[in-house]
């Protein structure tokens, strides 16, 4: 089109030379008639250049939407393509496959569930579901410790933290609640297997710098069975109760009945709060034995040589932690 434009100039100035010949006498009509001639031929190619290159600037834009159409289009494959492929949500170890290669498997809706092809677990985190009876369910909460015992792994204990607590108990009726309880375990090079039985123990409250006994020396007797000095004398003897709490120290080969005040305990052990000295030693044994045993009764150490009594109804001592 640029040359063109130039060849049009070119003929005009040629056209306006032969003019100005042909009115001086110097030219014949016919150099400028062909003059002319010249300059119609290029002004008609000159117009033909222009429309074709109109034409060729929308075909351009034609192209170009058309481009658009296939790159939509080849993304839009893209995407179908990326539904042949699916993806775990997390990291973790196949612990379930439900379908195999060439099986149909339904894509979920709005109302109904698509077809589960494989569960996915992330090994590094276990959780532990507790039930809790309802009677204990107050004193929990997030981020107690816990330790987790299982039969699988008979040596083993599994350190643990209280991760979450249902708000609604289970039951029906009137029988007694229980609250889901989930307990995340510390991280362990052990793997531990998917669906084992457990039992859990929550600390939900720690005492230091405590004594605290066996819960098998820890007993009731009558008030009025009491020695008269102690029962006149020691502050923790409540002359209005019926019963008072006691132990049995050893003190010179003889039981010397002690009351106590007791705090919290466990399945093995009750926290002693006031009525013994860490050196003093308390008599254990079966209930059957120290529910006979009396104040001044002579009892033998069971670290000491054996007597002649039977073993099976012999008071033992131990000291108190």
């Amino acid at each position: 089109v640029a040359g063109l434009s130039a060849s049009v100039a070119e003929a005009k100035r040629e056209l306006e030379r032969q003019q100005e010949l042909l009115a001086s006498g110097d030219a014949p009509r016919s150099a400028q008639e062909r003059a002319l001639c010249r300059v119609d031929e290029l002004s008609a190619q000159f117009k033909s250049a222009e429309h074709a290159l109109t034409s060729q600037q929308l075909n351009l834009k034609v192209l170009e939407y058309q481009l658009a159409a296939a790159d939509a289009e080849i993304a839009q494959a893209k995407d179908r393509l990326s539904y042949t492929t699916i993806g775990a949500p997390i990291d973790g170890v196949i612990t379930r496959i439900n379908a195999e290669v060439g099986e149909l498997v339904v894509t979920g809706t709005m109302n109904n569930p698509g077809t589960v092809i494989m569960e996915v677990a992330d090994l590094s985190r276990m959780l532990v579901l507790a039930m809790v009876d309802e009677a204990d369910i107050g004193g929990l909460e997030p981020g107690q410790r816990a330790e987790v015992f299982m039969r699988a792994y008979p040596d083993d204990e599994f350190a643990g933290t209280v991760d979450s607590i249902s708000l609604i108990g289970l039951g029906q009726g009137s029988t007694a609640r229980e609250f889901r309880v989930e307990i995340l375990l510390d991280r362990s090079k052990q793997r531990i297997y998917l669906g084992l039985n457990a039992d859990v123990e929550i600390e939900t409250r720690r005492h230091e710098g405590i004594l605290k006994v066996p819960s098998q020396a820890v007993l009731g007797r009558k008030t009025d069975e009491l020695p008269t000095k102690i029962r006149e004398n020691d502050p923790l003897v409540d002359a209005k109760k019926t019963y008072a709490t006691v132990v049995y120290r050893y003190v010179k080969g003889k039981a010397v009945v002690t009351p106590v005040d007791v705090g919290a305990s466990d399945a093995t052990h009750t926290v002693i709060r006031s009525g013994l000295a860490e050196a003093d030693r308390v008599i254990v044994g079966s209930y059957k034995v120290l529910e006979k045993l009396k104040h001044d009764q002579k009892v033998k150490d069971e670290k000491e040589k054996p007597t002649t009594q039977p073993a099976d109804t012999q008071p033992t001592t131990t000291q108190a932690p």
